[in-house]
């Protein structure tokens, strides 16, 4: 029998982390609700990979896109710096446990209408069962 997966746990505790970083100051969205005050940060893709040789090990990437109406980049690669040292480290998945966290890759562009600035960040950990 496979064991769960820890996708579900593992994004409940990325926006928690981002949530704690963040206080208030960028909202962490799963969902973009219409009409929404920028800046702000939603969860984009999480893929699970079995890493296991005889135990349950899921190896994970976490990928969030930052949002931003300032002129230039400054706020749009604090944001990304933030989230990389939020999310950059092992983190609490409930029921499971990180054995590694790390940042892999941050980018900022300007979206097709010119003005938005957008900012993408992707995180690796190492998750195994908890035991």
């Amino acid at each position: 029998m496979m064991a769960p997966l820890p996708t579900a746990a593992l994004q409940a505790a990325v926006v928690k982390a981002l949530n704690a970083k963040f206080d208030g100051r960028a909202k962490v969205y799963d969902r973009v609700p219409t009409k929404l005050a920028l800046p702000y940060i939603t969860i984009g893709t999480i893929e699970t990979n079995d890493d296991s040789h005889c135990d349950a090990a899921w190896e994970c990437f976490v990928t969030c896109h930052s949002w931003s109406d300032k002129v230039g980049k400054p706020e749009i690669n604090q944001l990304n710096s933030d989230i990389a040292e939020a999310l950059g480290l092992e983190i609490d998945v409930a029921g499971f446990v990180c054995v590694l966290g790390e940042f892999q890759t941050a980018d900022s562009f300007v979206e097709g209408d010119g003005l938005t600035m957008h900012g993408v960040v992707r995180c690796r950990y190492l998750i195994d069962q908890y035991v």
